[in-house]
């Protein structure tokens, strides 16, 4: 059994510090994870540049999506076994929730953690944020089915969207991406991505060569060709512009779905006329998905069809110590979505 934790602890805005805790024993409902794998999605990027407030629980230990190994569990846990494959979610699962966690640091100083956590070498995580995978599943893009699947693959679940519609995808980040194979997995026929990144735009344009990509700040794009044409637009940019764009470029009958989040002081504005014409305004919040258990084992199956197109997402790796580099490059825009090699 071991006897130490690394931890990646956040402290204050744009500044994390690699911290250790002795550990003992697990608690009613607890399992201790050799974590492999952890990636940065948008929301940990906002908690990072403190748009999401959560400065009341510094120090605290940052992630949730990972892949791991079960190395011991906890009183009451029935779901997984030692030696388990295994991927950490921050969606509910079934299973016994061990709640928030205190550890103390070499010096006495106590450090925050949800019942979850990944950007360690070792996790201490409650059973009902773990979910089990298959033994071929590749532990290196296993992380994904933590965040941007559910989160995107729900979102598209949630409508029943069909073949024949017009889709609109703001943002082409990790979620935007993994909602571009999905509706390529679905065989939807029409689908237009809008982005600024030209980083991003070029990544499009090299891996998915007959899908529209639209640069919103070319010369030549014009708001008026796109406005009211597409029966869904999922927002996955996270910015206010990308959320008031989405609800224009819908039909009278059509649905606009918020999954990006911004600060969270930001305020959109829509013309409520449009709403009485019949646009409907969704939020999603993790894909929909109340209980993942649900859904997973199809959603890992999607995962492994389309493995080689979801390499692509996580093209960049970066160690423990180098956290903060990962964070910095996910922020300028200089990597789709970081992957963290954790051991």
């Amino acid at each position: 059994m071991i006897k130490k934790i690394n931890v990646c602890s956040l402290v204050s805005k744009e500044k994390v510090q690699l911290k250790s805790f002795n550990f003992d024993s697990l608690k009613r409902g607890q399992i201790l994870i050799k974590i492999l794998y952890s990636s940065i999605c948008q929301t940990q990027l906002n908690e990072f540049v403190q748009k999401k407030d959560t400065s009341k629980f510094y120090p605290h230990i940052m992630g949730h999506e990972g892949s791991g190994i079960v190395i011991d569990i906890g009183p009451g846990v029935k779901k997984v076994k030692k030696n388990d494959n295994v991927v950490v979610t921050w969606l509910n699962c079934k299973g016994i929730d061990s709640g928030p966690q205190k550890f103390l640091d070499k010096n006495k100083n106590i450090i925050n953690s949800s019942s979850f956590f990944t950007f360690s070498d070792h996790a201490i995580v409650s059973e009902n944020r773990v979910l089990k995978l298959n033994k071929n599943t590749d532990m290196k893009i296993a992380p994904l089915l933590g965040c941007a699947i559910p989160t995107a693959l729900g979102s598209v679940d949630k409508f029943k969207i069909k073949r024949k519609d017009k889709i609109a995808i703001l943002g082409a980040g990790g979620v935007g991406i993994t909602i571009l194979i999905y509706l390529l997995y679905l065989k939807v026929r029409t689908i237009t991505v809008f982005d600024i990144d030209k980083k991003k735009i070029n990544f499009i344009k090299k891996n998915f060569p007959n899908i529209e990509i639209v640069n919103l700040f070319a010369k030549k794009y014009n708001k008026l060709d796109f406005i009211n044409s597409y029966d869904y637009a999922l927002e996955s940019a996270g910015s206010v512009n990308a959320m008031e764009l989405a609800f224009d470029l819908i039909h009278n009958n059509g649905t606009a779905v918020i999954i990006g989040n911004d600060h969270h002081s930001s305020k959109i504005t829509l013309n409520p006329f449009d709403f009485i014409k019949g646009k409907k305004l969704y939020g999603s919040w993790g894909g929909f998905i109340k209980v993942y258990d649900e859904k997973f084992k199809f959603y890992e199956k999607v995962l492994k069809k389309k493995s080689y197109l979801f390499e692509k997402i996580l093209n960049k790796e970066f160690d423990l110590k180098s956290i903060d580099k990962a964070f910095l490059q996910f922020k300028n825009k200089k990597v789709i979505r970081p992957l963290i090699k954790l051991n």
